[in-house]
Parts: structure tokens; sequence; C-alpha cells
């Protein structure tokens, strides 16, 4: 592959990316993106619900942190509202909420928010 060619694919993937958080913020900005209701996450440990519970708020999209002491926060996306990102931290940290950018998350935990979106969509229309 030569120079030209990949430097036409790298600007072709930047504009992607730029594209997708974009319209993230754009389809979020009047109407926030909950992916799950914080309450169902505040289940006891001990609880039955609880294995079950850990499973679905891993495999949501996540966001993550560098606090001030260069600290690394991890957690699933709670909430999307415009530029503004609510990450629910896993870990020690369980439960705790941070705010984050949508331009931190991973480009994959995007593609994995436009596409809840996306689901979301086809329900409104076919209700």
């Amino acid at each position: 592959m030569d120079k030209g060619r990949v430097n036409a694919l790298r600007k072709f993937l930047n504009n992607s990316i730029k594209m997708s958080r974009s319209a993230l913020i754009e389809m979020t900005s009047v109407v926030p993106l909950i992916t799950f209701d914080k309450e169902f996450a505040s289940v006891s440990d001990e609880s039955e619900e609880w294995d079950e519970l850990q499973d679905e708020i891993y495999d949501m999209p996540i966001g993550y942190s560098i606090g001030k002491y260069n600290e690394y926060f991890q957690g699933a996306v709670l909430r999307v509202h415009g530029k503004d990102v609510t990450i629910f931290l896993t870990g020690e940290e369980w439960g705790e909420l941070r705010h984050i950018e949508v331009d931190d998350l991973p480009i994959e935990s995007v593609s994995a928010l436009l596409e809840m979106i996306e689901d979301n969509m086809g329900r409104e229309i076919m209700n």
C-alpha cells in the first residue's frame, strides 16, 4: 500500500469518527439517551439478581476518565445528553457516577450508543 492510500484511509477514518460523535451529540441534545436505570444497578451484591446485573452492566458501552491524581475510572455509559456523558463506575467504585464528554468515549462505545438509538427509532416507528 502506498503512502497516498494510507493518508486517504486515515482521513476517512478521522472524518467518520468526527461525524459519528457529532451525530450522537445532535441526537441526544434534546432528549437524553438513558441506557439503563440507575436504581436497577443498585441491587445488593447479596441478592440473586447480582450476577445477572453485573453481566448486563459489563455488556453496556463503556467510558473512562483519568482523575486528578492519575486514577483510572471505568464504567458503563448510563446517560448521554448532548456532549455530556454520565458513566456508572464499576469495580471498587461500583455505583458512583462520573461525568465525561462524548469526545472521551472510545469509538466502539459511540458506535454501540448509535446502534441503541437506531434500535429505539425502529421501536418508535412500529408503535
